[in-house]
């Protein structure tokens, strides 16, 4: 019989958010001067849950008592800021343009990953590498 080998790592899975009431007790136990062994327990997450609720909290400058005008959609919003916009992201490639590129007579892989790599900033992605995975030339004598 075979057995699953027990250090398959799986893809991570984004974790679902707490219910804004489990944060306002996890934020309420906490003032009141609990463990984060003892929120976790009575709010039913785990002590890193009750830990990162505590950070973002933190972070966001919010403790208990909760101002009373905030709402849970202003909580939310206030411990989970949108993540920030990178300005240095690089270009996805024109594929389409890339496949009627290489239909043309002397168009090779290899020399359109050339251009690209010469138009886009900081040259591409680090992990930017020629066509075949190597770092030869065309002609791939060296």
């Amino acid at each position: 019989m075979m057995h699953a080998c027990r250090f398959y790592l799986r893809p991570a899975m984004p974790k679902e958010r707490l219910s804004m009431r489990k944060i306002r007790e996890i934020l309420r136990l906490s003032a009141a001067g609990l463990s984060a062994r003892q929120i976790a327990g009575s709010v039913g997450v785990a002590r890193s849950t009750v830990a990162d609720c505590l950070l973002r909290a933190g972070q966001a400058d919010l403790g208990w008592p909760l101002p009373a005008a905030l709402d849970d959609v202003e909580l939310e919003r206030r411990l989970y800021p949108p993540a920030p916009v990178r300005d240095d992201a690089v270009p996805v490639p024109d594929w389409p343009r890339l496949h009627a590129e290489l239909q043309r007579k002397g168009v090779t892989l290899l020399l359109l990953w050339q251009e690209y790599k010469a138009t886009v900033p900081a040259g591409g992605t680090a992990n930017s590498k020629p066509p075949g995975g190597h770092g030869g030339s065309a002609s791939g004598t060296g």
